[in-house]
């Protein structure tokens, strides 16, 4: 918490931060913003190190902190944030954790976003940008609007958009999706419409049917991000692109008929074996028979052959396989039918439905 004031102070009055401030201005992010989410920057010296030590902290707790870092080599300890602009994480409880350091325009380090290391405080799988501000939004809309990049979602929380919130630039994990859970039942996955938004949207909709959410994917206009189609259409334009998500289902539906030739046998068994693989991570099986049913009245087949489907894909999920040296061996029992593990899921997690 003061580190993130020490940087907020840098920001607003230190000549090493005029870019800083000139990026944040010609990104339209008005100093409310800034300083509503805490915003700052770490100029391209040791401050940290120098603040510390005025502070009276110990260097070995600022280096577990992630605040400082050290160089093994030379034997040296230094600040790990320079020349970044600072946005800080905070968990649901406002507490800041850590931080995520962006570079300016110009600059060709490899990465644009360098966030704090793991520590006792701070693990990546359980926290999600914004999360503090958005907590409330989430639980009185049961929605969470999922985006990609921090300065996306501040963009939606200034257009009156806050139940959104970002991962932290990784993979999207089972504890994301708990964290979501425990405030929403919908999750909108808010995408580019490039192939890379695409395919991470299709790699993180079955953590998500796990965790039994619901599951919208909404599709931006070509070249667009949250940030740009605000600022160049406002939050209405924005609002708009929510309200039109599509079910997941949809959605992989469409993507898949854009890269598959689905008029053939071939490329239509592909795209029917994708959806259901994606239906079959469902959790809940009152969610699994929606999705099912959707799907068969998009992909314009019977629901109860898709279904078949379905089940003959679980029984060979559950059948271990056989070695060939053990051909002669006893047969492997089948395993029950999917219907009765689902009641079998049912009673034991609900177990008020015993007596329908």
């Amino acid at each position: 918490e003061e580190a993130m004031r020490f940087y907020q102070e840098i920001l607003r009055q230190s000549r090493t931060a005029e870019a800083a401030r000139a990026y944040l201005k010609d990104r339209q992010l008005s100093p409310e913003i800034v300083e509503a989410f805490g915003i700052g920057y770490a100029p391209a010296q040791d401050v940290i190190l120098r603040w510390a030590e005025k502070k009276g902290y110990d260097q070995p707790l600022l280096v577990q902190s992630g605040l400082l870092a050290r160089d093994e080599e030379r034997d040296r300890i230094y600040d790990r944030f320079r020349d970044r602009l600072m946005f800080p994480i905070r968990d649901a409880s406002n507490r800041v954790l850590a931080f995520s350091g962006r570079i300016l325009p110009g600059d060709e380090r490899g990465s644009k976003y360098l966030n704090s290391p793991e520590t006792p405080i701070f693990r990546k799988s359980r926290v999600l940008y914004a999360l503090d501000r958005a907590r409330k939004a989430m639980i009185d809309s049961r929605t969470c609007v999922l985006c990609e990049g921090q300065i996306d979602v501040i963009r939606c929380h200034s257009v009156g958009i806050t139940n959104a919130v970002a991962g932290l630039g990784t993979a999207l994990t089972e504890e994301h999706a708990r964290v979501i859970k425990r405030a929403a039942d919908t999750v909108i996955l808010v995408m580019d419409a490039d192939t890379a938004g695409q395919n991470s949207a299709l790699r993180s909709a079955g953590i998500f049917l796990a965790a039994e959410l619901s599951v919208k994917a909404a599709a931006l206009p070509a070249g667009d991000d949250p940030d740009s189609l605000i600022i160049k259409r406002g939050g209405a334009a924005m609002q708009e692109v929510l309200d039109k998500a599509k079910s997941f289902v949809d959605f992989q539906i469409d993507v898949l008929a854009a890269r598959e030739d689905i008029k053939s046998e071939a490329g239509f068994r592909r795209t029917v074996r994708t959806v259901l693989e994606t239906i079959q991570q469902a959790e809940s099986p009152v969610q699994r028979d929606h999705l099912l049913r959707e799907a068969a009245q998009r992909l314009g087949m019977g629901e109860s052959v898709l279904r078949e489907d379905l089940n003959r894909m679980g029984r060979r999920r559950f059948t271990p396989e056989t070695p060939a040296s053990e051909e002669n061996a006893e047969p492997v029992a089948a395993p029950p039918p999917v219907e009765e593990r689902a009641l079998a899921h049912l009673l034991l997690h609900h177990p008020e439905a015993a007596p329908l």
